[in-house]
């Protein structure tokens, strides 16, 4: 799937979403989550892998650089449900 995050033409799917879980240590889930193959990982958090995983480092986005709504909608549209505490 290909978004505009902040200007920036990205491109992922849904397998991508799942190697970015397995990988990320999730922190404490404080309200809103996705979870993949049964883990739980905080919506920013896992877009923040996930983005990483595909080579965007952290000069380039980190979780200040996107909402909740960002990470939330672009996961939506992954398939992905997401979820709150």
């Amino acid at each position: 799937m290909r978004f505009i995050l902040r200007g920036e033409e990205l491109e992922v799917a849904p397998r991508d979403v799942e190697t970015a879980a397995r990988v990320c240590s999730p922190e404490a889930v404080r309200k809103h989550y996705v979870e993949v193959q049964g883990k739980r990982v905080p919506a920013k958090q896992l877009l923040e892998c996930l983005l990483k995983a595909k080579g965007y480092k952290n000069n380039q986005f980190n979780r200040l650089d996107f909402t909740t709504i960002d990470a939330r909608s672009i996961l939506r549209r992954l398939g992905f449900k997401c979820k709150i505490v």
